[in-house]
């Protein structure tokens, strides 16, 4: 028809990148348009009214719905995934718990950097990573559905995969887009599992009282979402564990990586050498990234966890984060004294208390005290 414009796909390249995809380590490749997301847009808005995100909701990360915007000339959008392992639970006793996803994550994000390096050699202009949503990517291109949980889930891995995206200006033939926006079905226990009660029934996550929401914030944490921390202080996977998709993973489950119990020792963290928690932190930073290594960070969450660990033998160490330089660190170091009861550490209260300027820590103290008796 006389003005009809049709896109023309360059198929070969899509197999060629595919091919390349695969090579790097990633299990499932699909491909999308780079139309805006204007249904994730308008979910985005509707959450934000209705307060299950708040403005300064770190997890946003800018994104946006146009990749066009991103890269004038996109033509398609790239999706990849890499499943992982999660690990088997109790960890070691004594060790502050984190999901084996952030040391999958890495391990991904340079392998679409190297495919975008690759996409350049074949004369595609590439950005790996861009600032778009890759869950609603992901979906859109057929790579899984959403749970209840607000996770995408694959069918041969479940949702223990890292996403991740590469824009590309030439035009490939997409993928079909999942069949279902959800598939859970009457399925709801995620919903039932989360210990905070943020995921709606409908399929929504209120970031309100969403745990993970909070981690690696280095901000005070509300007191009803302390206990759902359990001793983890990145990331929290009740909902995934609970995931009927997930079985297959669960049992396929792994230890941590040798040398962690000691690296993310709670004891360890609140050495109170400064020059050796820095080495720490260091030697932290090469399994969960420097971004969440920093010492405020880990160490807010990490008084969380001591609080607990039921252990009163880890008063004396987390009793050191009351002269810590940051409050929310010496906030949740009072809380762990207190609910651990250790009265042992009770003068070291009482000192802290005497000069402790920030309202909100000296309420923190003032409590922990009352749990003396």
């Amino acid at each position: 028809m006389a003005g009809e414009c049709t896109t023309v796909f360059e198929r070969g390249l899509k197999d060629d990148i595919a091919e390349k995809a695969i090579d790097l380590g990633f299990r499932v490749v699909r491909v999308t348009g780079a139309d805006p997301l204007g249904t994730w847009e308008v979910e985005v808005a509707r959450r934000h009214r209705e307060g299950m995100i708040g403005e300064n909701e770190q997890h946003l990360r800018n994104l946006g719905a146009d990749p066009r915007h991103v890269m004038p000339g996109a033509a398609s959008v790239v999706i990849l995934a890499r499943p992982y392992a999660p690990f088997a639970w109790p960890l070691p006793e004594g060790m502050a718990g984190y999901s084996a996803y952030y040391r999958a994550y890495p391990q991904g994000r340079a392998a679409a950097r190297q495919l975008a390096s690759e996409c350049e050699r074949l004369g595609v202009r590439a950005i790996a990573g861009p600032r778009l949503p890759n869950k609603a990517l992901a979906a859109r291109a057929g790579l899984g559905s959403f749970g209840r949980n607000s996770l995408v889930h694959c069918q041969q891995f479940g949702s223990f995969i890292s996403i991740h995206s590469v824009l590309i200006d030439a035009a490939l033939e997409p993928d079909e887009p999942a069949a279902e926006i959800c598939d859970c079905g009457g399925c709801a226990a995620c919903v039932s599992a989360c210990p905070t009660g943020a995921i709606m029934p409908g399929g929504a996550i209120d970031l309100r009282r969403c745990v993970r929401a909070y981690m690696s914030s280095g901000e005070v944490v509300p007191l009803e979402l302390r206990e759902a921390y359990g001793t983890s202080i990145l990331g929290c996977e009740a909902c995934q564990r609970a995931c009927p998709r997930n079985a297959k993973a669960l049992q396929e489950a792994v230890p941590p990586a040798a040398g962690d119990p000691e690296v993310f020792s709670l004891a360890g963290l609140f050495c109170d050498d400064e020059g050796q928690r820095r080495e720490r932190l260091e030697r932290m930073a090469v399994a969960i990234g420097t971004n969440y290594a920093r010492e405020r960070r880990v160490l807010t969450d990490a008084a969380i966890a001591v609080g607990n660990s039921g252990d009163p033998g880890l008063a004396a160490a987390v009793a050191h984060g009351l002269g810590h330089l940051q409050a929310p660190v010496r906030a949740h170091s009072a809380w762990a004294i207190g609910r651990l009861g250790a009265r042992a550490a009770k003068s070291a209260l009482e000192k802290a208390l005497g000069v402790e300027q920030d309202p909100e820590v000296a309420r923190e103290i003032k409590w922990a005290l009352e749990q003396m008796g």
